[in-house]
């Protein structure tokens, strides 16, 4: 509402090619007004274009995926990881294709804050990936290794 408020104070002190959107931000304020279940749903909504209003839905229901479904998933830690790096790609492009912030540099913002989740959970599933394909070592190396380090090593190298 103090959003709208300051749109139209600034739009009054604007030449007359402004007049539409001015009432347009009137009749917004006065639906406001008028509606106090409306006033006090507005922090679900107010970040959003009108016409995005419903995004805090997919937004709510990837964190939720995120922070509980993929944990409570019964399936080993790579399935997990691949729930929630899948979840954050699909937010990515929701984010890319509709812009549903209000302002360009929030949208920028967003997809630039979804690509860094997607590559720290890619990041933990190569790690995973990576730990799962090592090669065990022969325990006669360590061994060796070990009876080595007890001795003079500069008459070995």
């Amino acid at each position: 509402m103090q959003r709208l408020l300051v749109k139209e104070l600034e739009l009054q002190e604007t030449p007359d090619q402004k007049q539409e959107e001015l009432a347009t931000v009137r009749a917004d304020l006065n639906i406001l007004r008028k509606d106090p279940i409306l006033t006090g749903m507005s922090p679900l909504y107010k970040d959003y274009k009108p016409e995005r209003w419903w995004f805090e839905a997919p937004k709510f229901i990837s964190t939720l995926i995120l922070c509980g479904v993929a944990t409570l998933v019964p399936a080993e830690g790579a399935s997990q990881v691949f729930i929630a790096m899948t979840t954050s790609t699909a937010m990515i492009i929701l984010f890319a294709n509709y812009q549903p912030y209000v302002s360009t540099n929030d949208d920028i913002l967003a997809q630039c804050c979804q690509i860094a989740l997607t590559f720290t959970i890619s990041v933990g599933l190569l790690n995973m990936a990576s730990e799962s394909f090592q090669v065990i070592a022969c325990p006669q190396f360590f061994c060796c290794k070990r009876n080595i380090s007890h001795y003079d090593t500069d008459r070995f190298f």
